[in-house]
């Protein structure tokens, strides 16, 4: 008797698996439909090569209702120009990120324009002092390098040889004094980057400024 109760419930768990299984097949059967370039509806039980061209709707077979979508495949050119613009959006989200760091270091850092002018014209003035001090030893330098040349000048008149050691005092002369001319640009120029640098701390600070009085009004 109990080997005739366990058959039966053997197998009747089998017509459930059964039942259970062709159930989850049937959930799982999507229809896919798209237009064709006449606008003709075309549907199948699995997107076909020549429709990869077209975007596709997923139905589903059980329910009718739509499930999911397919882009159609993309051309080459169109590939570039989605690269090109996901670049852009990064690059632009980069871009107001490195805005709103800025925003905040400088909000922390300064409570007022005056704070910043303080910063920059210390910073100016130290560039300037060290602009004074090389062309206040750029005199010297040239002098003696005037000096030795018309030395040079002399001895070539009364047909003397000019020494291996006075050409290269010569040479050493006239590199010491490029480099502090050079150094000089650079420092004027450091004075235009830094004049700019002001201008742009100052700017984003009243920006940054505005934005949190309107927020803490709201």
């Amino acid at each position: 008797m109990y080997k005739k109760i366990f058959t039966s419930i053997i197998i009747a768990l089998s017509f459930i698996s059964a039942d259970a299984l062709a159930q989850k097949g049937q959930v799982s059967k999507k229809i896919y439909c798209w237009e064709d370039e006449t606008g003709k509806r075309v549907c199948s039980d699995a997107p076909q090569p020549e429709s990869n061209k077209y975007d596709k709707t997923a139905i589903s077979s059980k329910t009718g209702l739509k499930v999911g979508e397919i882009e159609r495949q993309l051309t080459a050119e169109e590939i570039e120009q989605r690269r090109v613009e996901e670049e852009m959006a990064r690059v632009e989200m980069e871009r107001a990120e490195k805005i709103k760091r800025n925003q905040m270091r400088i909000l922390q850092r300064y409570q007022s324009v005056d704070d910043i002018n303080t910063f920059f014209d210390i910073k100016r003035d130290e560039i300037e002092k060290n602009i004074a001090l090389s062309e206040k030893n750029i005199k010297p330098m040239h002098k003696q390098l005037v000096a030795k040349l018309s030395k040079v000048g002399e001895l070539e008149l009364e047909g003397k040889k000019i020494s291996a050691k006075l050409h290269e005092e010569i040479l050493k002369s006239k590199t010491q004094l490029d480099k502090q001319k050079q150094y000089i640009i650079e420092r004027r120029n450091d004075l235009k980057v830094l004049q700019r640098e002001r201008e742009e701390e100052i700017s984003i600070f009243q920006s940054a400024k505005q934005k949190q009085d309107y927020t803490l009004v709201e």
